[in-house]
């Protein structure tokens, strides 16, 4: 993560795997177990990674919230999956929120992530590492996270996902880009609250051994992947419009020789790409190009890739798959009404440093 200065500082597996362990026997202490859910309300953030994986190892459920929604959607969530201790971003929220344990069943204790004191997170971790406890091994049917919708229609709805659900999600991925591995260095711009996030960029780069940083602002992301310089870089499509735009405008007011360069480069890279045939998705993700929408793709397990079904081709590309020079670029958007299947990191449900 960012520090003060504006500077990414890492962390070791080691390092997070002892502030998972303090956190377990911390949430074990305070009667979290097996069906419990645990919630939290903070952004993208190496405390977000160590709350989730201390609550798997208590066989609970993560109810994970975005730091920016409305206050009453966050006493809807919380209410509605039934969270039993919630950790928030800082004593701002915390405000808002300490009067919902008189008000709320099942809500036992808050408490605050960024802060000090009985009622912190740091009071929680302290407490575990005097009192440990193993880590349970969930079933891959029992339920790993619970997330919710934007609400737009209505009250957010809930979705249950499985620890199933994640693995085969995450091995999927592993087995399409066998490129991928414990090199990998990855800038996270997703966020973690939906389960493209928590697929692509913190459950897959764990699995693999890589290296995260998180984004601070979408407005710094220019600067910040010149900071961290990923190799691999999981979005949507207006992050990289924000990517695209930011270059160009750095040109611009750059000039000179550098400029002349630059647009030399773009038009006979743009040549080589229109002349490149459009090929379907391999197993070799350094061949996969620019495939037109077929239509909705579904996972097929026994084949371990998407094939497409029915369906008229409508609207633009779904599927993007291009490497050029460090940066290896991969995502993906809806275009079929009704089909929600995430198509960006491959098919539906080392001591590297990390900055989760």
């Amino acid at each position: 993560m960012k520090n003060s200065q504006g500077e990414y500082e890492f962390k070791t597996y080691g390092q997070m795997a002892a502030r998972v362990e303090n956190l377990r026997g911390g949430l074990a202490q305070l009667g979290v177990g097996k069906g419990d859910a645990v919630g939290l309300i903070i952004n993208n953030s190496q405390a977000w990674t160590v709350i989730a994986f201390a609550t798997f190892g208590r066989g609970a459920r993560l109810v994970p919230i975005y730091e920016k929604e409305l206050v009453h959607v966050w006493r809807y969530i919380i209410e509605d999956s039934g969270v039993k201790v919630l950790f928030v971003v800082n004593k701002e929220v915390y405000e808002k929120v300490k009067g919902w344990v008189k008000e709320i069943k099942t809500l036992e204790k808050v408490f605050i992530i960024n802060g000090d004191g009985d009622n912190s997170m740091a009071a929680v971790e302290a407490m575990g590492k005097k009192k440990p406890v193993p880590s349970v091994k969930p079933h891959y049917t029992e339920i790993a996270s619970l997330i919710y919708t934007s609400g737009t229609t209505g009250d957010p709805k809930g979705v249950l996902l499985s620890h199933g659900n994640f693995t085969t999600n995450v091995q999927a991925a592993r087995r399409m880009f066998p490129h991928v591995d414990e090199n990998v260095v990855t800038l996270s711009i997703l966020p973690w609250a939906h389960s493209f996030g928590q697929t692509a960029e913190v459950f897959l780069g764990i699995y693999l051994g890589g290296s995260t940083g998180i984004l601070g602002s979408v407005e710094t992301i220019v600067e910040d992947l010149g900071k961290v310089r990923p190799t691999l870089l999981i979005a949507v499509p207006r992050v990289f419009n924000r990517v695209y735009a930011g270059i160009h405008n750095m040109m611009r007011e750059t000039g000179g020789l550098k400029e002349k360069l630059f647009n030399a480069a773009k038009k006979r890279g743009g040549e080589e790409t229109q002349n490149r045939k459009s090929v379907p998705q391999t197993e070799d993700f350094g061949q996969a190009g620019v495939r037109e929408n077929p239509g909705p793709l579904r996972w097929t397990p026994e084949r371990g890739h998407h094939r497409e079904r029915g369906h008229e081709p409508r609207d633009r590309a779904v599927l993007y798959g291009y490497r050029h020079s460090h940066l290896r670029l991969l995502w993906a958007h809806r275009n079929h009404p009704g089909h929600d299947h995430q198509l960006s990191s491959g098919p539906p449900a080392g001591q590297r440093g990390t900055g989760y």
